[in-house]
């Protein structure tokens, strides 16, 4: 029968081993990352970027990628045609996944592809690339407007 003075005497040797066994790792280690402290902090600007498409070429690709479709399935094959159709047309190629993910959904749940158009450019203004203000400012004017009708009612309800 072993004590249990023995197994922790043994459990504290294997820690003092593995502790200096990591210690010994460091500074081989700290040697290592060297190369990480001195690379630049950021990365260059790339410049190459490609501006959002407009609706119609967005609807020239979707007619493209419902001619593909399969059912609710595109293959591998179709999808790297629509990528080489999109790339041709200047959309982007995170907006041609993403219009094929949303025609899949919507084939699968046999809804139409019309909207999909409409759905990327939701909130942008494609002719001057900036975002249209006035439904914002018809959003806040009417919270605001709640806001105070609210704190009119409540003023008057204590106020018996």
């Amino acid at each position: 029968m072993t004590t249990p003075q023995a197994s922790t005497t043994h459990t504290h040797s294997d820690h003092e081993r593995l502790v200096a066994g990591t210690l010994a790792l460091l500074p081989a280690r700290r040697e290592g990352l060297e190369h990480v402290r001195t690379r630049p902090a950021k990365r260059p600007v790339r410049n190459d970027c490609v501006p959002p498409a407009d609706a119609s070429t967005h609807r020239q690709l979707l007619i493209e990628i419902d001619d593909a479709l399969e059912g609710a399935l595109i293959s591998a094959q179709s999808r790297a045609d629509i990528m080489s159709c999109a790339q041709e047309l200047g959309v982007r190629p995170f907006d041609a996944s993403l219009m094929i993910a949303l025609a899949q959904d919507r084939a699968r749940r046999g809804e139409s592809l019309e909207a999909i158009p409409t759905m990327l450019s939701a909130g942008t203004d494609t002719d001057s690339g900036t975002a249209p203000t006035l439904p914002w400012l018809a959003i806040w004017l009417a919270v605001a407007a709640s806001g105070v009708l609210l704190a009119q009612l409540a003023a008057g309800w204590m106020m018996g």
